[in-house]
């Protein structure tokens, strides 16, 4: 089953931006998991926004990336609990270098790989930080 792309939300530049919907996170997407696309948001430039309506507290991995596409993959994934009912976690991936997956020959996937702890439920955004003039 193929990684579901997330749409990413620009940030207006010294102005509001309306708040997304985001990507529900349904049991389909916590066996697949997610991605980024880099070619439309630079990993430099992107937060995720990760909502939990579960029971619990459940965890959301960002995956580390392939070497050497990633030299800094070597760190390791991000793990990161989101409390329960409603909880919310704003994860900053700040680099490439440590996230950028090549993708695989089969699918579209190149970007960030996002997964999700089993029973995850909840939604998923992803911002592109406004760009300096």
């Amino acid at each position: 089953m193929a990684r579901t792309k997330i749409t990413v939300t620009e940030l207006s530049r010294d102005g509001a931006t309306d708040y997304p919907a985001g990507t529900t996170i349904d049991s389909a997407l916590v066996s697949a998991g997610a991605y980024v696309d880099l070619d439309e948001c630079p990993a430099e430039e992107l937060l995720l926004i990760v909502a939990n309506t579960a029971v619990s507290a459940l965890d959301v991995t960002v995956k580390a990336g392939d070497k050497p596409l990633a030299p800094l993959a070597g760190q390791g994934d991000l793990v990161e609990e989101v409390a329960a009912e409603t909880g919310v976690a704003i994860i900053d991936v700040s680099t490439s270098q440590r996230w950028a997956q090549s993708g695989s020959a089969a699918e579209d996937d190149y970007g960030v790989h996002i997964d999700f702890e089993t029973g995850f439920t909840g939604s998923i955004i992803a911002l592109r930080k406004a760009r300096h003039a």
